[in-house]
């Protein structure tokens, strides 16, 4: 499989890194002493529309390809500073909303995909287990 990306994909990831330089860096190391999270830069980002990227257009989405979609976030990881922001987004994006596209049921991705792409709402995952561990990825013995 070639990864390479293709001149539009090129143009997604300038695109990206030239929005984070200019919109996402300021007030970095306050934010960051303050432990503040961006939701003036969640919501940006939402307007450029990074987290409705690989979401189909009918749920508020732009419908891009896996590979688009990383290039755009690679190109925020290269042009922003605050990487606890593009983590956020990475989280929202693949563990929220494409299961929801992936698993939701019709009136679930009515209801809530077009939020999760507009940056009105922001998904969230947690795990627990009584008397254990949290880490959904761990395994027992």
């Amino acid at each position: 499989m070639n990864f390479e990306l293709t001149p539009e994909q090129q143009k997604f990831q300038k695109a990206a890194i030239e929005f984070a330089r200019r919109e996402l860096n300021s007030s970095m190391i306050e934010r960051d002493a303050q432990q503040v999270f961006s939701r003036d830069g969640w919501q940006k980002c939402a307007s450029f529309g990074v987290q409705g990227m690989p979401i189909p257009k009918e749920y508020g989405g732009s419908g891009a390809d896996p590979i688009t979609t990383i290039a755009m976030m690679e190109g925020l990881g290269y042009g922003g500073s605050d990487q606890g922001l593009l983590f956020a987004m990475n989280a929202h994006m693949w563990t929220n909303s494409i299961p929801l596209l992936k698993y939701g049921t019709a009136e679930q991705k009515k209801k809530y995909l077009p939020g999760l792409c507009n940056g009105s709402l922001i998904g969230a995952n947690g795990a627990s287990e009584p008397n254990f561990n949290a880490d959904p990825s761990y395994e027992r013995a």
